[in-house]
């Protein structure tokens, strides 16, 4: 479970090959953000070749269920960074955010700076 501090935070997550970038991606389950903030935290998935455009494949400025690789897990909003990014097996990686409904396309880092 990943919670963040006071002021604005930047939740980093990335893709690992392994030692000598080599063979298929190496992924880990589920993480869980617990107090993300909207509007003022941001998601930094460049990692994983993906930012708020790239999700937010229904083009109406909001990553939520209805765009590839979202859904709701028990109410709370759940990326499947396999699904969504092509990268990685689907189900092999996935971040949840406990109490939040959907993302503004802002609230990720972009891949190519503004």
């Amino acid at each position: 479970m990943l919670i963040g501090g006071r002021g604005a935070d930047t939740f980093a997550f990335g893709l690992w090959l392994g030692e000598d970038s080599s063979g298929p991606p190496i992924t880990s389950g589920a993480d869980v953000i617990r107090d993300f903030e909207a509007g003022r935290d941001r998601l930094d998935l460049t990692g994983w070749q993906l930012d708020g455009t790239l999700l937010d494949t229904d083009r109406n400025g909001r990553v939520a269920p209805g765009d590839v690789g979202v859904r709701f897990v028990g109410g709370d909003l759940a990326l499947d960074l396999g699904t969504a990014s092509g990268r990685a097996p689907a189900g092999s990686a996935s971040i949840t955010f406990s109490g939040l409904g959907s993302l503004s396309v802002d609230d990720l880092v972009p891949l190519t700076p503004a």
